[in-house]
């Protein structure tokens, strides 16, 4: 009996530290509240809920909290979905300034930017509770998948956590120099310079890397917190570290107060047992939407100040969130797919240009294109998919839904020389039918837009300056008589 609960104790640490490793962890507090890590075993955990896809998607934000300029924004914000067949945890990282759609929070815009949903909704509601529940609303209606469960941080209890497992080891690939960086506990600013090259980063250092953003992009700032995730996994995972039951313990009783989650015990419970159950062989893989159409979920551009009431926000290129959505469809919803990477050649078969366009749209879906061009005729009708053997057919389906054509495993010999060869597994021949109903790109609608209000610009110069000159006097070129002197 003694060696069986010495195997389950043994059971639920593992997954304890797994769980540590991809920032979930934050919610087997509330385990404190009714039992001990050491006693875990003894209770059964509950089902979690899921989507039609088996995935629990979990929302994770991290506030400022206390005294900190603008406490209840949540500047951090992940959405991370665990595919429980695949074993497989994606992380997707929302901009701070993205617009979302919110009803009932006073404001005059229809939404706000998605990092203050939170802030505006508690104090207009004085409810924090109902303030994440609204928060969590409004990020769904964005990807377009539900969000089962939420955590909230503030930045006491990342520094505490970061401390707790003795720091963490992060790779900073450029110099980071930020002369605007606020200063705790005053209205001032300090210098934060972070040398490119690894560094061993307490909580404090890690806090204030992941935070910056004055000199660099907001994409950038998301990239750095997610170089933080990746670095606390590995810094768990570490067969050298030491993470017995009564230190994790520690861990979680020093971040009571810094935590709020929907999660029931049970569920947290449950969620350990899965974490056990993936083992070190976890998959993670992170994404971001960004205004870098060039990049995998760049699909957001500048909103115009005028409608924000100054304010600089990102809206979804053409003003819909379709592509974001589908997105997310492939890179979460069909994780054990994607994650496979496979490459893709795109060759257009028709006089009409498409190979440059599709490229850049299969980017933005997070697909890996590999090779792009002209097929070796522009008279194909019928657009084909060559596929390898290799290939599962559930993702050449998924393609299928952007792209409508025909599958084939007999890979034309011309398409196995140069210039053709690669080391595609799909290649993508299109013809003339894709042109019946080709993906619309939204920076087209975009880039329409830009032009028409660059004309409206100049329609509006010129016409000031005919204005201006229509109420000049007029000038004859002759000298004026002078005016008679009084005397």
């Amino acid at each position: 009996m003694e060696k069986k609960s010495s195997l389950l104790l043994s059971y639920i640490k593992q997954g304890v530290k797994i769980f540590l490793a991809i920032f979930i962890f934050f919610f087997l507090l509330k385990l404190i509240f009714n039992v001990s890590v050491t006693n875990v075993v003894f209770f059964f955990g509950e089902k979690l809920d899921t989507d039609a896809y088996n995935h629990t998607n979990i929302l994770l934000m991290g506030i400022g909290g206390g005294t900190h300029d603008g406490a209840d924004l949540t500047d951090t914000m992940l959405i991370a979905s665990i595919d429980q067949e695949s074993k497989i945890t994606s992380l997707f990282s929302l901009p701070r300034d993205v617009f979302v759609k919110v009803k009932d929070i006073g404001n005059n815009f229809g939404g706000e930017k998605v990092n203050a949903v939170y802030a505006y909704s508690k104090a207009y509601y004085k409810d924090s509770e109902k303030a994440l529940d609204i928060t969590k609303n409004a990020v769904e209606e964005m990807m377009g998948i539900p969000i089962h469960y939420y955590a909230k941080i503030d930045f006491s209890g990342f520094e505490k956590m970061i401390n707790s497992i003795g720091g963490i080891d992060v790779y900073v690939d450029t110099t980071l120099d930020d002369p605007m960086y606020p200063k705790a506990g005053t209205t001032g600013y300090e210098l934060l310079h972070v040398d490119a090259g690894w560094h061993h980063m307490d909580g404090s250092l890690a806090l204030k890397y992941a935070r910056s953003r004055q000199t660099t992009s907001v994409f950038d700032r998301d990239k750095r917190q997610r170089q933080i995730i990746n670095a606390i996994k590995d810094k768990v995972l570490n067969k050298k570290e030491s993470f017995d039951e009564s230190k994790i313990e520690n861990i979680f009783l020093s971040l009571k107060n810094n935590i709020e989650t929907n999660l029931a015990t049970r569920e947290i419970i449950t969620l350990v047992k899965i974490a056990s159950e993936m083992g070190n062989a976890q998959v993670i893989k992170s994404y971001e939407f960004s205004d870098d159409p060039s990049l995998c979920g760049g699909w957001l551009v500048p909103g115009d100040k005028e409608l924000f009431g100054g304010a600089y926000v990102l809206i979804p290129a053409g003003n819909k969130y379709t592509h974001m959505q589908k997105t997310v469809d492939f890179v979460l919803n069909n994780a054990k797919l994607t994650h496979k990477d496979y490459r893709i050649q795109i060759l257009n078969g028709t006089i009409y240009p498409a190979a440059t366009k599709l490229k850049s749209l299969f980017d933005r879906y997070c697909l890996n294109v590999v090779r792009f061009g002209n097929a070796k005729t522009n008279t194909v009708k019928k657009t084909t998919y060559y596929i390898k053997d290799t290939v599962d057919k559930d993702f050449v389906n998924l393609l299928q839904e952007l792209i409508p054509g025909k599958t084939s495993n007999a890979i034309p010999i011309e398409y196995t020389e140069p210039p053709f060869q690669s080391n595609a597994d799909i290649l993508i021949e299109i013809g003339t039918d894709y042109f019946e109903n080709p993906i619309k790109d939204p920076y087209d609608e975009y880039a329409a837009l830009l032009y028409q209000r660059e004309q409206e610009e100049k329609a509006k110069q010129q016409a000031a300056l005919q204005n201006e000159t229509a109420t000049k006097p007029a000038t004859t070129g002759k000298t004026p008589a002078p005016k008679p002197v009084k005397k």
